[in-house]
């Protein structure tokens, strides 16, 4: 800093000084006293100047968290409420192919590309837990080939993977020497 007699300027050489720096409270005087004073009202207003700032970006961070969380609380809905939309779905699909006394008779149609295929029922088998869950379509012939097919609602599965699920048990206890199963769809 220079002083330059009574013409009260003052000036700053800066080199390599980053963009955005501030200079602010300039002081010229010849009091230590009141140089003193200054620097630490300066440093406080500096301090409280960096209070401020933090608690602006403590807001500003707790404001983002906030909005963050939403949006992932919403995004969690969104995918709760598909969720719920495709198992409501999957269960009315589930409802279509499902026994129901007589009415498997109306879905489930019997092939008649031969006039020798054994014929189906509804049983639960020897064993069961409980005789209205574990009804099923059951073969009632030995030694026969069967063919039935059942429609099931239209849906998408691009970009998903296709899942064709069923059990199979024994109407009676082992004693049979052969058999198979092919699903197709």
């Amino acid at each position: 800093m220079y002083l330059y007699g009574d013409i009260g300027a003052v000036g700053f050489d800066l080199w390599q000084v980053k963009s955005g720096t501030i200079f602010d409270d300039v002081i010229v005087t010849d009091s230590v006293e009141e140089a003193k004073k200054f620097g630490e009202k300066t440093l406080k207003k500096t301090k409280e100047g960096e209070k401020k700032m933090k608690e602006k970006q403590d807001e500003e961070e707790e404001k983002k968290r906030k909005e963050e969380e939403e949006k992932k609380k919403e995004e969690e809905k969104e995918e709760e409420d598909k969720e719920e939309e495709e198992k409501e779905e999957d269960e009315k699909k589930k409802k279509d192919l499902s026994n129901d006394g007589d009415g498997w008779k109306k879905r489930w149609i019997l092939s008649e590309y031969r006039n020798d295929y054994g014929k189906f029922n509804l049983s639960y088998g020897q064993f069961y837990n409980d005789p209205e869950e574990d009804l099923g379509l059951t073969t009632t012939e030995d030694v026969k080939n069967y063919a039935i097919s059942a429609k099931f609602p239209k849906f998408s599965n691009k970009d998903k993977l296709l899942i064709v699920q069923y059990a199979t048990k024994r109407f009676t206890l082992p004693d049979d020497d052969c058999g198979g199963l092919y699903i197709k769809v």
